[in-house]
């Protein structure tokens, strides 16, 4: 048996690994997938399609959720489910009864050949996970086996497709299912603060229109791997010490704005480092990066502005887990530029603003 670390961790001297990079290979490489968690979060399912998706073979993927689900959780839970059945891989569950633990089981041939059991969430697989968590290697056949009989004896009995469930979680909400919520500044400590409407109110009235940039989206169809849609771009091999390699998809909140030569020209673009305060209340460090500094992205995490972006498609109800951005995104949306405005105030701090056109 090995212990698995989270990544915030420095791994110590013995037999010690870490909690993602180990499962990572294992959804890539095994046939077959059961997984029982308390909660899931938005990454974690996008890099999960994204390993079922990048490296085929699999016979079915399952994952029974334990704990109360928040209603963005439930949505994205649903959209995993309907990949899943597309795929006749397997489906979302959710358990009768409050379920806190965390298994996960791996087969080969319907025999189980690897095991893991301790504090990691569905979450915990991404390389990006915030949390210290301690979690247990399983490859001993009598434990193993006993891994499967809880899947069969506990769980199962007690798990609902999600799809039948009706409304609203009829079980009482716990407060720790809000952390998985999309909350920008829970999620980037540090990077992304949130301020008052009467603050952006006064950056509003703070800009000049006749000085604003206009960056132009390019959607799916004219640059189908890049910038909002690197997500769609071939994955990166990974081949962990020890364990079979896989590609790695890219994370799905990885996003920059790449600006044309015209846009690079433009007297009016910003410049290379500068804060935004977004028009709905959101303020970040930004900078141009790349050749000819022509990627327009977040500083210190790629996904601090992909949050941001793709977060406004997703609460529009326009823009699904692993979907394209396309024209038809952009135009279901209502808006089809980023506007960036330098604030008159002395701060050297520019006003962003993707709001629909219909809102302005």
């Amino acid at each position: 048996m090995n212990l698995l670390l989270s990544n915030r961790a420095q791994l110590p001297k013995g037999n010690f690994q870490y909690f993602h990079k180990t499962i990572q290979s294992a959804l890539a490489n095994y046939e077959e997938i059961d997984i029982a968690v308390g909660y899931i979060s938005r990454d974690a399912i996008a890099l999960l399609i994204g390993l079922i998706k990048e490296n085929p073979g699999h016979k079915s993927v399952n994952l029974y959720i334990g704990m109360s689900l928040t209603r963005n959780n439930r949505k994205i839970a649903l959209e995993l489910n309907a990949i899943l059945l597309e795929l006749g891989l397997g489906r979302v569950y959710e358990t009768r009864n409050p379920f806190h633990g965390k298994l996960y089981l791996f087969k080969e041939k319907n025999n189980p050949a690897l095991a893991s059991v301790g504090s990691s969430n569905l979450s915990g697989i991404s390389n990006a996970h915030e949390n210290h968590e301690i979690d247990l290697l399983i490859e001993d056949e009598i434990t193993l086996r006993g891994c499967e009989k809880i899947f069969s004896d506990l769980i199962v009995p007690m798990a609902i497709p999600l799809e039948e469930i009706k409304g609203e979680d009829p079980r009482q909400p716990d407060p720790e299912s809000d952390s998985e919520n999309w909350i920008l500044g829970e999620r980037y400590p540090g990077l992304i603060k949130e301020i008052r409407d009467e603050e952006v109110k006064k950056v509003q009235s703070l800009i000049n229109p006749n000085d604003t940039f206009v960056h132009r989206l390019k959607t799916y169809e004219e640059a189908p791997k890049s910038n909002i849609n690197a997500y769609h771009a071939k994955g990166r091999f990974s081949r962990p010490r020890g364990k079979p390699e896989y590609i790695l998809p890219r994370p799905w909140y990885e996003v920059a704005f790449i600006l044309s030569k015209n846009e690079r020209e433009d007297p009016k673009a910003p410049p290379n480092r500068f804060e935004v305060v977004t028009d709905d209340g959101y303020t970040f460090e930004m900078r141009r990066a790349g050749d000819n500094n022509k990627n327009l992205e977040s500083t210190g995490n790629l996904r601090v502005l992909g949050r941001w972006f793709k977060g406004r498609l997703e609460d529009a109800d326009v823009l699904k887990l692993t979907e394209k951005i396309t024209e038809e995104t952009l135009a279901l949306y209502g808006k089809r530029t980023i506007e960036l405005t330098p604030i008159q105030d002395g701060s050297d701090r520019w006003y962003m603003n993707f709001a629909p056109d219909s809102e302005q």
